[in-house]
């Protein structure tokens, strides 16, 4: 194993920067508020997917789908509507 210069320190430190801000960014809507965003949306964006599929089941299938894949994305957001604007972004296309 080689020694660490102090590039790799100093790489190492940005990175340890960057992971706390991720975080940050992941925390920035609790528990609570991603209820409420969820009792808001979840039926609007189930009732989108199911004319788009026809289909109740794929529906429900796809809602977990999405919402899963929102709260994976760590984005942070300028406001509700742009919130909401990407779950059905992210509804369309999945």
């Amino acid at each position: 194993m080689r020694d660490l210069t102090v590039n790799d320190i100093d790489r190492l430190g940005r990175e340890t920067v960057d992971a706390a801000e991720d975080a940050d960014v992941m925390l920035s809507m609790d528990e609570d508020a991603f209820r409420l965003f969820y009792e808001r949306t979840a039926r609007p964006v189930w009732l989108y997917l199911m004319k788009m599929t026809g289909d109740s089941s794929a529906a429900d299938d796809l809602l977990q789908d999405t919402y899963y894949r929102f709260l994976r994305t760590h984005r942070a957001y300028e406001s509700e509507e742009h919130r909401r604007n990407y779950l059905y972004r992210i509804a369309t296309n999945w």
